[in-house]
């Protein structure tokens, strides 16, 4: 494993949305079989409307992504209106173990805050060991109120961060 880096963390641009969708799109195909979901993974475009599609540069190469959707609109898993959430994070084979997903969640974490959210909450899968002990370290809780399934197949875990001053 390499050490850690200190990538840029910056709003993907139009050109880098294709890389974005396709490392979305890798990243979880390799957990599970996602069938029309690949097709919503790769609309980068469409949710960059109305969400924040940021990624990580290292080198000037896209190393990570992630999704954070501000407050409620169509990229919001649930109807919190004081909550913003993390979605669609990503991050390059090669990078991984570098540092680059925390730095996606950290950016998150701040970008809800400096946004007078009170919570900031994500999904994730239960194969995505490497996603939950990241969540773990950085002071998000499990939140099974907000575990739900999108299809027989395939069970989303809540995590929480409370943003009121108790993280």
């Amino acid at each position: 494993m390499m050490g850690c880096m200190d990538p840029e963390i910056r709003a993907a641009r139009p050109a880098e949305f294709s890389r974005v969708g396709d490392l979305v799109v890798d990243a979880y195909a390799a957990m599970a079989d996602l069938g029309d979901y690949a097709d919503t993974l790769r609309q980068v475009d469409d949710r960059s409307r109305t969400a924040e599609v940021v990624v990580a540069v290292v080198d000037g190469s896209v190393a990570g992504t992630v999704t954070f959707v501000p407050g409620l609109g169509p990229y919001a898993e649930g109807d919190d209106p004081d909550a913003a959430w993390i979605r669609m994070l990503a991050v390059a084979p090669e990078y991984r173990g570098r540092g680059i997903g925390t730095a996606l969640v950290e950016w998150c974490v701040r970008r809800a805050r400096a946004s007078g959210r009170r919570r900031l909450l994500l999904h994730t899968t239960d194969t995505m060991d490497d996603a939950h002990r990241l969540y773990a370290r950085l002071s998000f809780s499990r939140a099974p109120d907000l575990d739900w399934q999108p299809d027989e197949d395939l069970w989303l875990r809540g995590y929480a961060m409370e943003l009121d001053g108790s993280s």
